[in-house]
Order: C-alpha cells, then structure tokens, then sequence
C-alpha cells in the first residue's frame, strides 16, 4: 500500500513565526552553484524584426527566451519612404496587420518564450519617417489593445514610435511634449499591470511637469517640486521607466544625459531608477566604449550602477567587441581588490559569464530551517532565507507553491505529491541588494537577503511517513544546486527546502512527559533516527516507535 498524505488547504502565509516551535536547520548546500539560468524577463536578448503592411502580413516565430521585437509599421506613415520607392499612407493600422502581430505573440507564448516590444516607423535608419502626432496617438492605442492581451509574454513595452529604430531621435515631430502625451495615451489604454519605457529621462521629466524651460533642476527624487509631481501621479509613476540604446558607452550614455540647462545628470537618472524602477524593466544596447581610458561598459562598473539602476536585459547582439571583451575578461585578484559588489564566487569566471547571470533576478536559498516533524495537528512551518543576488528584481508576477512529495523508496510505486498554494508570498518583493551612496564611499545597505515565512497545514494519515518539500515558483529556476526526486508525473523546477516525517501522535505527548514545553519537541537526528524524547526513540523507515 502506498503511503499517503492528506492535503488540507494552506493558510496564514507570511505571518509572524515568532511563537512557533523551534525549527531544525536543513543540512543543504547553501551555495550558488553558478548555472547560467533562462529564467523569464531577464537576461540577454536577440533581436527580430516584424515588417508589418496593409494587406499580405505573415507573423514571425521569436526563437529566442527573451526576444527584442521591433515592429516597423512604415507603410501606415505618410513621411516614410518605402522600400520600393514608393510612399506610406497615414492610416490607422489594419487588421491584417494587427492579427500577423497577435499571432506572432501567440507564437512567442506557446513557446513560453518571452518578448520586449517596440514599434517605430523607421527600421533602416533613414530619419524623419514618423506621421503627424495625431496618426502615432490612434496607432499607439491600437498597439495596446493587442499588448494587453499578451501581458504574460511582453517584458516590457519600449514606446517608440518616433525617430529611428524608435529611440526618439531624428524624428519629424518627436518634442518632449509629443513623446510624453503619447506616454500618458500608451499608459491609459495598456493593461495596468503592464510597463512603458521611454528613450530618456528628460522626456519622464517632462511627462511629470519638471522641465523648467531647458533646465531640469527638479528632476531631483528628494526636492519638493519632484515629490509633489510624484504624488500626482500615484502608483501610475511605477510603470514608467527607460530603455537605454546608448548603455555605458560613455558618461553621458551617448547623449542620454546631461541635456539642458541647469542639466539632467547621470546621478539624476540613476536616482529616479533606483527608487522608482525596483519592478520594471531596465536595460538596453551596452555600446562601444566612447569614455576614453575610463569605460563603463565593464563588469567591474556594471557590478556597481546595474544594482542601482536595476538593470534586467541588455542586447547580446550588439555591440561585437564589447561583449567580446566582457568574454576575454577574467575576474581575477585585482578585480577582487576594486570589486564592489559581494559576489567574489564569480573570481575565475569571465566578466560575461558575471553579467549575463546577474541580468535582472537571481534567487539563491541560503537558509533553510523547516518543523522537522508534523504531528496529528498538521501543523507545519518554513523559515527561509533566500538572497536576491541579481542586479534587478522580478517585474511580474509569479504563483509560488509549496510542494511536498512522499519518498516511497520504491521506484514501483507512484509517490503521493501535494501542491500547497502559497497566495500571499510574492517573488516580486523578493528585493535585490541596495547600495548607499554617500560622499566618501558605496556601502551595501541591504544585501539582498529577503526572509520568507510559511505557515501551513499538512496532515498525516494513519501512516506515518517521509517526504521531501520543494518551493516551485512559477516558471523560475533558482541558483542553488538541483536536487531530483523520481515521480511518476513529469519533472518540475523546484528549490529543495529538506525533508519532514510524520507522526500520528498528538504533540501534547511530550508535554505530558515535561520534556518540552513547546509545541513540538525538540528534535535532532542520530544516526539515521529520530531522537524525540529520553523514552522514545523513532526509525526514520516508517517512523514505528521503539523503546531506547
């Protein structure tokens, strides 16, 4: 007969475990086991182009995990010169156009493949293609009908639209005033879970109302005129952020920054997506190094701004000699010396191995500590601790469960396997380190150590058993060596948290006996036993009580 579990529903998560019996330290390899991940959201993206017209549209299969998919809707511009010669129309968007782009989402999500959007009206670089204001309004509202609907595949969605290959340079009507009243229309007809980014910080200055004239001395995250805008706009302010086609190449960005007079700085836009982009997507092209003897596209400068600023995807495909250059690079002794971030583990690795797996999110268990025995009342409880050690955190959400499968010892037989909703356990708030920066130095004002509380009930039947408890969150890989256990169903992508065994007995058998005070008794292992009290000792194998 197999030895089963019987499921009642959990409850009480993310509670305060401060009155719960003492926990046992699970014996686990607390490391990074230092795999490359693709997990979703994050990481290095290819690029693919979708060419959309009026009438004869195919859609196109994104191949890769995180894909940049630009859209060119050229046809649909009356100031763009198409490739035969010939001129667009401004016209809105038809449906043989929109449906190539919601197949081409279809596909990316029966992959499971994720993608980042950008539509523009100039592919080929040409410059000034993009229609009247008007035209981009009713096209951005059709583009965000279709992105609702795919909230689970699309990343992020880069505005675009204007200037070529959509970066908001070299248009026809692209003022800061234009970019941010299209902002504003994307961000009313999107799903409001969903996120917008846009080309440069001067234009979210403008969107709030803090471009003074050209100078931008309110963009400052703790002056009064930028708290008052913020509070303006409420929670809508955390779905605004940046992409960045100019990333490090220079102090400036290659022009990113420090426009206006007073100017926009560097540390003003690091600021802003520091405090306000914890949960949307930041990244871009890391570029050729313009900044002279003093590159920031390095991993050594990256491990310090891409924690600040949140950084989750960056374009592998270009530029050639910069990645190339991250791959030749060997986190060495003296990288060690000058090393800002906490992550000395990565010495011997190259500095694109260190990058492309701190892109975005990564979980690392780092503690453990579970009841090691549920008694008849099923009570069960987790205390874990699990660091954040990417540059970003997750930027949507992902269903977290707990997942307790009986160990049979019999590979003939099928274990039992629960799955216990974990509701109020959000990986979202699962925050990455902070740094504090300050006149003299960097310091780590919070390491990325998130602490997680489970409270729950698993009650045994009237055999007692083993079994082995796993955290599964949606789609997600963590960094921790994987564990397997043999099932009958298919395999899963889970944490393993350690084991647990089961009694019948009541947990006011030791209180009976004054042994312990506490719900459940002190308990540590010995030689493959149990030891519960001075009077009872109990096998592992089948948990049957025995006299010492």
């Amino acid at each position: 007969m197999v030895k089963c579990l019987v499921l009642i529903l959990a409850f009480g998560f993310g509670i305060s475990l401060g009155d719960t019996p003492k926990l046992t330290l699970m014996d686990l390899d607390y490391r990074d086991n230092l795999e490359s991940l693709d997990n979703p959201h994050r990481g290095f993206y290819r690029t693919q182009s979708l060419w959309l017209k009026e009438t004869g549209n195919e859609s196109v299969s994104p191949w890769n995990v995180l894909t940049h998919l630009r859209i060119d809707i050229s046809p649909f511009s009356e100031a763009a010169t198409l490739s035969d010669g010939s001129k667009g129309k401004s016209i809105p968007l038809t449906e043989d156009a929109l449906y190539a782009l919601e197949e081409t989402l279809t596909n990316a999500k029966e992959k499971n493949h994720k993608v980042i959007v950008r539509a523009s009206y100039d592919l080929d670089g040409k410059g000034k293609m993009d229609p009247p204001q008007k035209i981009i309004l009713g096209h951005i509202k059709q583009l965000a009908e279709v992105y609702s609907k795919y909230k689970e595949v699309i990343t992020f969605v880069e505005l675009g639209m204007y200037g070529s290959w959509g970066e908001m340079h070299t248009s026809n009507n692209g003022s800061n005033e234009e970019i941010a009243e299209a902002l504003q229309v994307m961000l009313e007809n999107l799903d409001k879970d969903m996120k917008v980014g846009v080309r440069r910080p001067d234009i979210i200055a403008n969107w709030l109302g803090l471009q003074d004239g050209s100078g931008y001395e309110n963009f400052q995250i703790h002056s009064e005129a930028f708290e008052e805008a913020a509070q303006s706009k409420g929670d809508t302010l955390f779905r605004v952020g940046m992409y960045n086609d100019g990333y490090l190449g220079s102090s400036t960005d290659l022009g990113t920054v420090t426009m206006g007079n007073p100017p926009l700085t560097r540390e003003m836009m690091v600021s802003f997506l520091e405090k306000y982009s914890k949960n949307t997507p930041y990244g871009g092209e890391m570029v050729a190094n313009y900044n002279g003897d003093n590159p920031l596209n390095t991993a050594r400068y990256i491990s310090y701004e891409g924690f600040r600023t949140h950084t989750s995807y960056l374009n592998w495909e270009w530029h050639y000699e910069t990645i190339q250059n991250l791959k030749d690079t060997i986190l060495d002794d003296i990288f060690k010396k000058n090393f800002r971030a906490l992550d000395s583990e990565y010495l011997g690795e190259s500095g694109y191995k260190y990058i492309e797996d701190h892109l975005g999110y990564r979980y690392v268990l780092r503690e453990s500590r579970l009841t090691d025995t549920v008694f008849n009342d099923g009570e069960f409880y987790a205390q874990l601790k699990i660091q954040n050690v990417g540059f970003g955190n997750l930027s949507h959400q992902a269903k977290a469960e707990l997942v307790v499968i009986e160990d049979v010892k019999d590979l003939d037989v099928c274990p039992t396997i629960l799955k216990i909703p974990l509701e109020n356990i959000d990986f979202r708030n699962v925050y990455s380190r902070e740094l504090k920066v300050t006149d003299k130095d960097t310091l780590v004002a919070f390491d990325g150590i998130n602490s997680i509380d489970i409270s729950t009930k698993i009650a045994p039947s009237k055999f007692s058993f083993e079994a082995f408890v796993f955290l599964a969150v949606e789609g997600i890989q963590f960094a921790n060596k994987k564990i397997y256990v043999t099932t009958c169903t298919p395999s899963f992508q889970g944490l393993y948290l350690g084991k647990i065994y089961a009694s019948n007995e009541a947990p006011t058998l030791v209180k009976k006996k004054n042994f312990s005070t506490e719900k459940n008794p002190l308990i540590f292992r010995n030689n493959q036993r149990i030891l519960i009290n001075k009077n009872k000792i109990y096998d592992i194998k089948g948990r049957i009580p025995r006299e010492q």
